[in-house]
């Protein structure tokens, strides 16, 4: 008898849920569907190409013949050759070598057996690029030398030794013109317009000093140096900007035409001296502890491209770093003890040559170190990524020195890895495909978003019977984010193909439509299993560290840089929309279940139980909810916890004035029998006391889980109140100013601002017409008011708090609009 009492509710839930017999018929079919799809994925999806190293030394497989004999009797391991350590090596020093305008295939099909050997015994890893303007040269010298994005112009490029001429005037006397002073600060190389470059990013809405890399260590009484240029037709000293102070002015170094040599097939006719390099660095080694070292060769190659044909620039780019490994066998000696050597690219060779790539290649070599692997930074928490703001940070940990709170990077460290090379190149070749496809994905799906509303909302309104067989399409823009999701499960995905790509998540979102119509025959149950199926693949995927979301044409890119790790705005509006109507369709559910419960107050109680007992599971996943938005471990997005704290709250505050109206209690215990009367009065506003524990609950989240602590475990938010500390209240407001900024941008171009604005429409002109119609929709489905209520109100929040809120709003907007709009099919076109 108990047995039963237990039983039924289940059994009645069932009913609800699913149609009879409809498993026994249909998981066959659902696992052949399945089957063909893994098939006919690995059939699409052969696999990223994969770069084989094993068994080269050296790295000469992939030289030239020619070449491979040259370097035949060189090919040692880069650490154990070389000549004598030097001596008095006792204290920390950084080597930056700058090789503009390559990418990481260049540097895997390019080099001389030198640098290639130095590949394999180091850890490698792609830079993000971006800046506070255009991509390039000029900006990318100075982003890195100032630790911040800025922006750049022909001004980085004029530096000059300190006893040269200008157009006929001296150097000294140019800098004292352009800076007003009467003094020029002792250092071997002046830079003629840091004052400008300073002016030119003083907008910017984030604290930024030009120059901060080279006064952290002057500050320290520590000696930086520059070392080479990139001359062509004009003077081009930009790798000042790396090492220069906020002055202008570097140290030690040479920038002039003594280190280049006449060479008359080579761009400009000119190209680097490694002998001269090497003299040179003698003098610099004592003297320093920060040196850079610019090969131009690559630079002066890029600004010839225009008179070059594609295969001339592979045969000087080989010859170039040919020549760069004698400066390299030179400088083994130097890399003994607390010696460390970067090597990179500021910027990526004009879009023609660069095959696609939109990441620079970083080698980090210590000598002291274990081995190679793969660079990682808890800018990016990606193996393998890391950003040109890392370097100056990088840099400064090297030293010992502490880094200044407006450096926005975070030291590179290594992880050490297998088949390192080959990852990267594997890792290069997805984000390429993933950044290079991913606009026409998300259009396609934007349009079919307002193609089908369009039409549905028209049908609707002149009751146009024909349309109903949009109905179907409709269902499957509630399953293209987790087909999305599910799409990077695939060990090949994403395939070259844009259409293998574009079959792959069709045919996952019509499987997962016709698992959904076919079971849940009810729409409320439908609306609860698609919610919960969204929230449940979202919370899996974050415990797992996001590597579905991170490969998802709806996630992040590396290329793009506004979000590397943790859950990303498209996701962050999906889970919060998503979850509040999985759990408030079926709070809905088991209330009109409860509400027709037989008579007898046992079986009452029981049904209030069941109502009691969803109600705190909603609040109990509510909570974890905030907490992977809050966690800078998990979902790091301080936006999504501030919306899904507003929107939640929003729907709690709505379903506990249900609850009260129909006599239900969550907290039993503050509730007593009016004397007399069986009706129960509460003793304490249960909506008052749980929406304060909520906010509280919030805030603590927020702040406990994001204060400043370790590199490695703080958020966004958490550097967020490190500056405010630092800086004042003003940074708040540069905050907003740029989340704003954004946004209006969006506004402006971007698709998903029309599908926001027609969610908008769409939800307004339903609630006045058909007239009385959500209204009745409302009343029937009580808990569906609160359900509608906090998704808008999460909506216009991450609006409100997030820089990309067009973008949030509309994904957060999808599952409530969308579901009003079925309802309302739902009436006007019975099945």
């Amino acid at each position: 008898m108990q047995r039963g009492r237990v039983a039924a509710p289940f059994e009645k839930l069932k009913k609800i849920f699913f149609r009879q017999g409809s498993w026994k018929k249909a998981l066959p079919a659902i696992f052949l569907l399945a089957g063909g799809l893994l098939l006919l994925g690995n059939f699409l999806f052969p696999g990223v190409k994969e770069y084989s190293f094993a068994g080269q030394q050296a790295g000469t497989d992939y030289l030239p013949e020619g070449l491979k004999n040259e370097a035949g009797g060189r090919q040692q391991d880069f650490r154990a050759a070389g000549g004598e350590p030097v001596e008095g090596e006792t204290f920390s020093r950084v080597m930056l070598i700058i090789l503009d305008k390559i990418t990481y295939q260049d540097l895997l099909s390019f080099s001389g057996p030198v640098l290639a050997s130095m590949l394999e015994e180091s850890a490698v890893a792609l830079m993000n690029v971006n800046t506070a303007g255009a991509a390039g040269t000029e900006s990318g010298y100075l982003t890195i030398g100032s630790g911040a994005r800025l922006a750049a112009n022909w001004t980085v490029r004029r530096a000059f030794n300190r006893r040269e001429t200008w157009h006929g005037d001296e150097v000294e006397a140019l800098y004292r013109r352009h800076t007003g002073s009467p003094h020029v600060p002792p250092g071997e190389v002046l830079h003629l317009y840091s004052g400008v470059l300073q002016r030119l990013n003083e907008q910017r809405p984030y604290p930024a000093l030009v120059g901060a890399l080279g006064e952290s260590i002057s500050k320290k009484g520590l000696g930086a140096a520059v070392l080479g240029n990139a001359d062509g037709d004009t003077h081009n000293r930009q790798v000042v900007a790396i090492a220069m102070n906020s002055e202008g002015v570097v140290a030690y170094g040479e920038v002039g035409s003594s280190l280049l040599k006449e060479k008359e097939d080579f761009p400009f006719g000119k190209g680097s001296d490694p002998l001269a390099y090497l003299k040179a660095l003698e003098s610099l080694w004592e003297k320093s502890s920060f040196i850079v070292v610019e090969w131009g060769d690559t630079s002066r190659i890029d600004d010839y491209l225009a008179h070059l044909p594609h295969e001339r620039r592979d045969e000087l780019l080989r010859a170039s770093l040919q020549e760069l490994d004698q400066f390299l066998q030179g400088i083994r000696p130097y890399l003994t003890g607390g010696t460390k050597l970067l090597l990179l690219a500021p910027s990526l060779p004009n879009p023609p040559f660069s095959g696609g790539q939109r990441l620079a290649p970083v080698l980090y070599h210590d000598p002291a170190s274990a081995g190679p692997g793969l660079l990682v930074s808890a800018t990016t928490r990606r193996p393998g990524v890391v950003t040109n703001i890392d370097i100056a940070p990088t840099v400064l940990n090297s030293l010992g020195l502490a880094r200044p709170v407006f450096l926005f990077g975070v030291p590179v460290r290594v992880s050490p890895a297998a088949d390192h090379l080959e990852k990267l190149a594997a890792l290069s070749e997805r984000i390429v495909r993933i950044y290079n496809q991913r606009p026409a994905v998300i259009r396609g799906y934007l349009v079919a978003q307002m193609v089908l509303l369009l039409g549905a909302l028209g049908g609707l309104f002149f009751r146009v019977k024909q349309v109903k067989f949009l109905q179907p399409g409709l269902y499957t823009l509630l399953y293209f984010p987790p087909a999305a999701l599910l799409a990077a499960a695939f060990p090949q995905y994403p395939a070259s193909s844009l259409y293998a790509n574009a079959f792959l998540l069709v045919a996952l979102t019509i499987l997962l439509t016709l698992f959904a119509v076919y079971f849940f025959r009810n729409i409320l149950a439908f609306f609860s299993f698609t919610g919960l199926l969204n929230f449940g693949l979202l919370t899996v995927d974050l415990f797992r560290g996001a590597p579905w979301i991170s490969q998802s044409f709806m996630g992040y890119d590396p290329v793009g840089g506004a979000r590397f790790y943790g859950m990303g705005n498209e996701y962050m509006g999906i889970m919060v929309g998503s979850f509040i109507l999985g759990f408030g369709s079926l709070i809905t559910l088991v209330f009109l279940e409860a509400k027709t419960a037989p008579e007898g107050e046992k079986k009452k109680a029981a049904a209030g139980a069941a109502v009691a007992g969803i109600m705190w599971l909603f609040i109990f996943c509510s909570f974890l909810v905030l907490f992977l938005m809050a966690s800078p471990v998990y979902g790091a997005n301080f936006g999504g916890a501030v919306t899904a704290g507003v929107a939640l709250a929003v729907t709690l505050g709505g379903l506990l004035a249900l609850f009260k109206q129909e006599g239900y209690s969550l907290l039993p215990f503050l509730r007593h029998r009016t004397a007399g009367r069986k009706a129960r009065a509460f003793l304490f506003p249960q909506k008052v006391l749980l929406l304060a524990f909520f906010v509280l609950v919030t805030g603590a989240l927020l702040y406990f889980l994001n204060i400043p602590r370790s590199d490695a475990a703080v958020s966004h938010l958490g550097r967020t109140l490190d500056l405010v500390r630092s800086d004042g209240l003003q940074e708040l407001w540069n905050i907003a100013l740029r989340k704003m900024e954004m946004n209006l941008r969006l506004i402006r171009y971007s698709l998903w601002s029309r599908v926001l604005f027609m969610f908008i429409f769409l939800i307004t002109a339903l609630y006045f017409y058909p007239v009385g119609l959500t209204k009745q929709n409302f009343q029937e489905k009580p808990g569906f008011k609160a359900t509608l209520g906090g998704i808008i109100a999460g909506s216009f929040t991450s609006f409100a708090v997030n820089d990309s809120g067009v973008i949030t709003a509309a994904t957060t907007m999808l599952y409530g609009g969308l579901p009003l709009l079925l309802l309302c099919y739902e009436k006007i076109f019975p099945r």
